[in-house]
């Protein structure tokens, strides 16, 4: 069992390891979900045939925990993420002289980093897909935080998809809603810069 600390997204690396047999890896949010091997959402399993050297598992996944279950025959000297992020620099702060709420800010500029990938997603352990209310979230954030316009272009896009548009963004009208929203911050934005 490893605990990296808090909630990540990355890849696994076994370093140095060597034998022939299976491995699994459990990932889970919590200590429990990562010992629980029958119903862990997130897990690898492996055939290692390897004489030595790192292995990197194939897929990026979210947890805080992991908990390693190999065959006999196999070794690994430790085990290390590379952690997978949108290289992002925040030109936006806040603090104020309520260390609660400055808390709250933390967990939330956290967050918001874990989910951006080339879009903004729902969440690192979902579906991790792109939907219209998360993204107007995410966009609104992004703003103040980030300033990232690309992110939001391409999240836009995404929401819309190619013509004709025959259905609701992410087929719910609200989130069609959401995504005019979006889309009408995004001209706003550009129209500004103009000025």
């Amino acid at each position: 069992m490893i605990d990296f600390g808090k909630e990540t997204f990355g890849y696994i690396k076994l370093h140095n390891l060597k034998g022939k047999g299976k491995l699994a890896i459990y990932y889970g949010e919590s200590r429990e979900e990562a010992l629980d091997t029958a119903h862990t959402e997130t897990y690898d399993k492996l055939a290692i045939d390897q004489a030595g050297g790192d292995y990197t598992v194939d897929l990026s996944k979210a947890f805080r925990f992991i908990n390693i279950i190999a065959d006999a025959g196999i070794s690994f000297d430790k085990a290390s993420m590379l952690y997978e992020y949108a290289d992002l620099q925040d030109k936006g702060s806040f603090k104020c002289n309520d260390e609660e709420i400055n808390k709250i800010y933390d967990v939330a500029k956290y967050t918001f980093h874990l989910s951006t990938k080339e879009f903004f997603i729902d969440g690192i352990k979902r579906d991790r897909w792109v939907w219209s209310g998360d993204a107007y979230q995410s966009y609104l954030m992004n703003y103040y935080l980030t300033n990232d316009n690309g992110t939001v272009k391409r999240t836009t896009l995404s929401l819309r998809g190619k013509d004709p548009v025959t259905s609701h963004i992410n087929t719910i009208m609200d989130y069609t809603l959401y995504w005019f929203l979006g889309y009408t911050t995004i001209t706003c934005t550009a129209a500004m810069r103009l000025l």
